[in-house]
């Protein structure tokens, strides 16, 4: 089975959450992108990352390995949080 890499932010930086979605996911690393921020861009309020104009800003994002099977349950679930 094909596995993929998987950056998560916002909702699905509850581990929980994550292995309910992706039960065979797995924490590869936790990161605190300093000077940036979640942004909704476009009128589809596609999530979006970038550049924060305030200095001190954050976001943590965590990176999973996840199968690639399992990217369909994260989507659709994304839609209802």
């Amino acid at each position: 089975m094909i596995k993929i890499y998987y950056f998560a932010y916002g909702s699905n930086l509850n581990h929980f959450q994550m292995k309910r979605r992706c039960k065979n996911s797995i924490i590869l690393k936790k990161i605190n992108l300093k000077d940036f921020k979640l942004t909704f861009r476009s009128k589809y309020r596609a999530p979006d990352i970038g550049p924060k104009k305030l200095i001190c800003s954050s976001m943590f994002i965590r990176i999973f390995q996840i199968y690639i099977k399992n990217i369909i349950f994260i989507l659709v679930e994304k839609s209802y949080d």
